[in-house]
């Protein structure tokens, strides 16, 4: 069962030079598959929210099934992709865990959210991924309403599934962790499931001692669909940024170094081409667009 697998994971945090007032948290994380322990087999990892970090120093801690509770170390935050690696001594917890198995990941798969719903006991509801979709436009309580994570894939689940919290883990009928809940709310727009490909290839650059690094071409890009077509349009264009003069908001994508994009998911044709050049083929105006970033 992906219960045990489940942890709550309890932040402090000092007050900032900034003002940001002193305080705690709390979401839900998960422990990952054991074989993929960063060089130490001493340690375990555990899986989050970035939200869950906080913006200033702290310390958090994982109360595991069982009520045994553990300090965590900070390993890897990464804002734009949503997601924390924590480290613990699993020597001293005797605890399983999920394997990473972002692929699995597709519309009309029957999956359970494992979470501490309301910060009380794990619980497991069952639910449906509808379909992919971009960031969620959520409620943020100092930037106001709309504020969506930066090129970053959702899963949409039906709000029936009213359970777990944010980190709680998405799990296949094979126990594999297919996603990563984010966005817990009463709306469909405010459920979303973030994929797991960003943390699976962070996990591989720990075990490998290389640098997680993320390519970027600094503009947003997000879904449309004309005449029937799904496409990647791009939304949004950082002024002074690599794309600023070369890529136009209302563009759509169809190739990234004559590899077609058939995915929302635009970062994958990036993170494998850092500090490379790369040749993108637009339509801009019914007209094709060749640009190198």
């Amino acid at each position: 069962m992906p219960v045990e697998p489940t942890v709550k994971v309890e932040g402090l945090q000092t007050r900032g030079f900034d003002g940001i007032k002193a305080g705690n948290s709390c979401v839900t994380g998960f422990v990952v598959d054991l074989r993929r322990s960063v060089v130490d087999s001493e340690k375990g990892d555990i899986l989050t929210p970035y939200h869950g970090v906080g913006s200033v120093a702290g310390c958090s801690f994982a109360n595991f099934h069982g009520n045994t509770r553990q300090k965590l170390n900070l390993k890897l935050g990464d804002p734009s992709a949503n997601f924390t690696i924590w480290s613990f001594e699993q020597t001293k917890v005797g605890v399983t865990s999920l394997r990473l198995c972002p692929d699995n990941a597709k519309a009309n798969l029957e999956i359970r959210v494992v979470g501490y719903y309301a910060d009380k006991k794990p619980n497991i509801f069952q639910g449906i991924i509808s379909y992919e979709l971009g960031p969620p436009k959520h409620h943020h309580s100092f930037y106001g309403f709309n504020v969506p994570h930066w090129n970053v894939t959702y899963t949409d689940i039906p709000p029936s599934t009213r359970g777990g919290s944010p980190g709680s883990p998405v799990v296949d009928e094979m126990g594999n962790a297919v996603g990563m809940l984010v966005a817990v709310g009463p709306y469909a727009w405010a459920t979303g499931s973030i994929s797991l490909e960003a943390p699976l290839r962070a996990f591989r650059c720990l075990q490998e001692g290389k640098q997680f690094r993320r390519g970027d071409v600094q503009c947003r890009f997000g879904h449309t669909i004309q005449k029937g077509t799904d496409l990647v349009r791009v939304d949004k264009v950082l002024p002074m940024g690599v794309s600023d003069g070369k890529l136009e908001v209302g563009d759509y994508l169809t190739h990234v170094d004559a590899e077609i994009v058939t995915s929302l998911d635009v970062d994958q044709y990036f993170d494998g081409k850092i500090d490379k050049d790369v040749e993108l083929v637009l339509l801009r105006n019914e007209r094709e667009v060749r640009v190198t970033i």
